[in-house]
């Protein structure tokens, strides 16, 4: 006889299972397809020619994909993708809306701004954008189960990710 209830088994058919990887490669696409707008727009406006973006938006994919896989690691997984898609949804929003470009300097003066400095750019449709572009997705990775392999398995795995991912950037760039 299974010691899960029936209810638990019901609830653990629609939760998907993916591995490691497949969850860091769906979360990389994400990032790359919705907070990346500015960065598609300025690709597009800059080298015009379909081929030169794919090879350009191929590869800041694999760089997107290099860093999910070195800092997402086993239990830190979950975590540190929600973060990475709150976090991207953010920084989306105002390089879309205001045409702001996020670099050092800017991280500094928004850890130094103050609440009445900043508060005019909390508005209804910024968190809108981070509840459906970051916190939603991130639930999403919290979510789904992570199937994961042997420890011997998954470090050969990460490696040969990691590996791949800088090869493919490096070589389409």
């Amino acid at each position: 006889m299974s010691s899960t209830s029936p209810k638990q088994s019901n609830s653990a058919r629609f939760r998907p299972s993916l591995s490691p990887l497949l969850l860091n490669i769906l979360v990389a696409l994400f990032i790359m397809a919705v907070h990346n707008n500015t960065f598609w727009q300025r690709n597009i406006a800059s080298f015009g020619d379909t081929l030169t973006i794919a090879v350009f938006g191929g590869a800041v994919f694999a760089l997107t994909l290099l860093i999910t896989s070195l800092f997402a690691l086993r239990r830190a997984q979950k975590p540190v993708l929600a973060f990475l898609l709150i976090l991207g949804a953010i920084t989306s929003y105002y390089q879309d809306t205001l045409g702001a470009t996020i670099d050092r300097e800017m991280v500094q003066n928004a850890i130094t701004t103050t609440v009445t400095e900043s508060k005019h750019l909390i508005t209804a449709s910024f968190i809108f954008h981070v509840l459906w572009a970051g916190v939603l997705p991130a639930l999403l990775v919290f979510w789904v189960q992570i199937k994961r392999a042997p420890l011997l398995r998954a470090g050969l795995t990460w490696v040969a990710t990691c590996l791949a991912a800088t090869a493919l950037c490096v070589g389409l760039l």
